[in-house]
């Protein structure tokens, strides 16, 4: 059973000439990320998904965690919590490289 969640994005009228709605897959996957760095809470309990395609934003003001966010990402903080899985592979033991 997949317990992958699906991504439906809706297109506007004359957006495809063949469909209105279109299935995506689903490229990043956090859930319930958490971090505390000196027993302090920088980010609690993170959930999102990511479709393959498309351009998303991270906005919200100084100090909100979106660096901190991109940092667990990119595996430059690794005490998080949580999971966080690229197109359904777990990034918590990720070498990098060709996988």
């Amino acid at each position: 059973m997949n317990t992958q969640p699906e991504y439906t994005e809706t297109r506007q009228s004359g957006d495809h000439p063949s469909s209105t709605t279109a299935p995506c897959n689903i490229s990043l996957h956090i859930t319930a990320l958490t971090l505390q760095i000196n027993k302090q809470t920088i980010l609690q309990n993170i959930n999102f998904t990511l479709p393959d395609h498309g351009i998303t934003t991270l906005i919200g003001p100084s100090g909100a965690g979106k660096s901190t966010l991109l940092q667990c990402l990119n595996l430059m903080h690794r005490q998080w919590q949580g999971s966080i899985h690229f197109h359904q592979k777990s990034i918590r033991n990720w070498h990098g490289g060709d996988d």
